[in-house]
């Protein structure tokens, strides 16, 4: 196996874990304020924070085990796989970049704890992006070569 297969598994189970994260009743226990903001909220918006952090948690989820099913395969990437894993790269290009411009440590002025969670994630999110943007451009190269 080859680094760009351990960078695709890293890929793939960060983004299982980061599904699993997702889910509304863990925020509880990481972000102790989590209830009471989501109880301040009127019932519509309630369900709809629910809702997209369940759909988001899904998706990661899907692209995580797709990932991981992708590494065990052929080396070889079709078509198809090339593609799907240029969008998991577009992904995690725009999470990088929502991360460190829509969450900016100095406007949420929180403590070290989630500086350090923000500081994890830039980089989670980065090293993930790398990890789908070596098999595409890999791709694309070889594809210029023929």
């Amino acid at each position: 196996m080859n680094m760009t297969m351990y960078g695709l598994m890293f890929a793939g189970v960060s983004s299982i874990a980061l599904g699993i994260f997702h889910i509304p009743r863990i925020w509880g226990i990481v972000f102790t304020s989590w209830h009471a903001e989501i109880n301040s909220l009127s019932i519509l918006n309630r369900k709809l924070v629910n809702t997209v952090f369940f759909a988001f948690c899904l998706a990661l989820v899907t692209l995580g085990t797709l990932t991981l099913f992708l590494v065990g395969s052929d080396f070889q990437f079709d078509r198809f796989q090339v593609w799907f894993l240029a969008l998991c790269l577009l992904f995690w290009v725009w999470r990088l970049i929502w991360q460190i411009v829509y969450f900016p440590y100095s406007r949420l002025k929180p403590g070290s704890r989630l500086l350090s969670l923000h500081i994890a994630l830039i980089v989670i999110f980065a090293v993930n992006a790398v990890a789908y943007a070596v098999p595409v451009f890999a791709a694309l190269i070889d594809c210029c070569k023929n």
